[in-house]
């Protein structure tokens, strides 16, 4: 730019004026690197620049480069900067917003199918058992949970109905105690047991239990229900030969002494504590907590026929040996 035969200085700007460009030669030999914000006349116009000064040597002959931007650009560049990085950055939020919300629907889609499951089931016995395809192992050991959790209250509720029946079948309603009062029957005591046993021994010995009888007395009963002593010593030898482990004995003895007739039912089965013997006959008390079988009822409707009719009920137990229940008759009875 600069020769033998042109000036000391040459400068250069754009038609717009934003940038302008000059060296010239520089008497003081020092280096120059700074940046300065300043104001140029050019064509009659001041214009303030963001300028570089920079100062370098060429065959022993200083020289000082200025280049500078306009202020006005400089603004409207980062404006424009500033825009696009705005718009940048709205399109990588859309992208990732779009992107998590595929992601998440692809991910949480199981779980998805886990909530319809639920919501369609109007009873724990019609829950989709099947299991949902994820390879998830959270989603896999919820389902297998609510799976679980459902069978276990169709189970409950099941146990419940199964209550429900037992209870209406057993428990007596005051009808049915008015009209047993109405009906006045005598009948042989040995007879409703040999029926009993009839009624029960299939039952038995599908169990493995040996069912036997040793009735060797008789009671012509007179004046009370038949159909109430039936449920009442029904009730207890059912009991019996639940409570009795496959290859049990469970025997119905009669013997006629001393003025009283005894009906004694023993089996040689679990037994029981003293503090469930204490409980036998409260309603609703399970013989054993861990036992599935009847509904805690049917001992208790026994101890109330045979107050009913005034017979004494005697009951001794031993834990892991078996259970004596003896029905002691009134006097001339």
């Amino acid at each position: 730019f600069i020769t033998s035969d042109s000036s000391d200085t040459f400068g250069s700007y754009n038609i717009l004026k934003e940038e302008f460009v000059s060296i010239e030669k520089d008497s003081v030999n020092e280096d120059l690197n700074y940046i300065e914000v300043t104001t140029r006349l050019i064509e009659d116009e001041e214009i303030d620049y963001r300028v570089l000064n920079y100062s370098f040597m060429i065959d022993e002959q200083a020289y000082l480069l200025e280049v500078g931007k306009s202020l006005d650009s400089i603004l409207n560049e980062g404006k424009n900067i500033r825009k696009v990085m705005l718009l940048f950055l709205v399109f990588i939020i859309s992208i990732t917003f779009l992107t998590d919300l595929l992601y998440n629907n692809i991910l949480l889609h199981p779980l998805e199918i886990i909530k319809n499951k639920l919501k369609r089931i109007a009873d724990p016995s019609l829950f989709d058992k099947t299991p949902v395809k994820t390879t998830t192992s959270d989603f896999q050991r919820l389902d297998r949970a609510l799976s679980g959790l459902m069978e276990h209250i169709s189970d409950l509720f099941q146990k419940e109905k199964e209550i429900t029946v037992n209870i209406s079948h057993e428990l007596l309603t005051p009808i049915s105690v008015l009209r047993s009062k109405l009906r006045k029957d005598n009948f042989s005591v040995k007879e409703v047991l040999q029926d009993i046993i009839t009624e029960i021994k299939p039952v038995a010995e599908d169990a493995g239990i040996n069912l036997k009888q040793e009735i060797t007395d008789d009671l012509l009963y007179k004046e009370a229900n038949r159909s109430l002593i039936f449920s009442m010593f029904y009730n207890v030898v059912n009991n019996a030969v639940k409570n009795t482990p496959s290859q049990g004995e469970v025997i119905v003895r009669c013997n006629n002494g001393q003025g009283n007739f005894t009906v004694m039912i023993t089996d040689n089965g679990k037994g029981m504590t003293k503090e469930q013997t204490n409980k036998l006959f409260s309603r609703f008390k399970m013989k054993d907590k861990n036992s599935s079988d009847g509904t805690g009822i049917g001992l208790a409707i026994a101890k109330t026929i045979a107050d009913f009719h005034n017979i004494e009920v005697s009951v001794t137990s031993e834990s892991g040996k078996g259970t004596n229940f003896s029905f002691i008759f009134p006097i001339n009875s």
